[in-house]
């Protein structure tokens, strides 16, 4: 039997936030995709997920990641 030398995992993040101008908060999702590779059936790896708030001209002054979720593909 073959073992991969990789897993592929997907992560999903919520987070809340409020610009400068608001008074309630706003939220956004956004999923990553991304391959760890493995080592001896163990790895470390680090999935970014970025958050991109162009659409706002008013600086973010709180946020917090309100769920996470990773898993293989």
């Amino acid at each position: 039997m073959k073992v991969a030398a990789y897993v592929g995992i997907n992560c999903e993040a919520e987070i809340s936030y409020r610009s400068a101008d608001s008074y309630m908060s706003s939220t956004e999702t956004k999923d990553e995709t991304g391959s760890v590779y493995l080592y001896s059936s163990y790895s470390s790896e680090t999935i970014e997920i970025e958050f991109d708030f162009n659409h706002s001209y008013d600086p973010v002054i709180s946020a917090r990641v309100t769920e996470l979720e990773c898993a293989p593909y």
